[in-house]
């Protein structure tokens, strides 16, 4: 059999008592996207990471406001040439269905949408000089 007994030893190194202890907390910087409208669940890394892949390069997520949120608002952070450019809306389509996300930039001026026409309402005076049945009827 062995020789061997248990004996007490002195530590090694002394580590600093729990109430000496200090934190540091980072806060989240700026140049930060906000996104919402992505369903709760929806929100995983690959479509958090192909959402902000559509702006420009993923840089990090704040996962802890994703949580804080419950999962409504998607704090990325992105590296593009020109954030002004990001727009405010988006159509995406995501699991068969079409969702409207909303881009907020800060420490940045997003561009308002221009409007695009006349968007069905029927008072765009470039419809009037339109007769588009009197070429069909001969």
């Amino acid at each position: 059999m062995w020789g061997w007994g248990w004996s007490h030893e002195e530590p090694l190194f002394s580590a600093p008592s729990p109430s000496n202890g200090s934190s540091q907390c980072d806060f989240w910087s700026s140049s930060v996207e906000a996104i919402r409208g992505v369903p709760p669940k929806l929100c995983d890394w690959i479509t958090i990471k192909e959402i902000a892949s559509s702006l420009g390069k993923l840089s990090e997520i704040n996962w802890q406001s994703l949580f804080s949120s419950f999962f409504s608002i998607i704090r990325v952070k992105i590296k593009c040439k020109d954030p002004k450019m990001i727009p405010c809306k988006r159509v995406v389509e995501m699991e068969d269905q079409l969702f409207m996300l909303h881009f907020k930039v800060e420490d940045a001026e997003q561009e308002p949408e221009k409007p695009t026409g006349d968007e069905g309402k029927g008072d765009d005076p470039d419809d009037e000089d339109d007769n588009l049945l009197d070429d069909d009827l001969g």
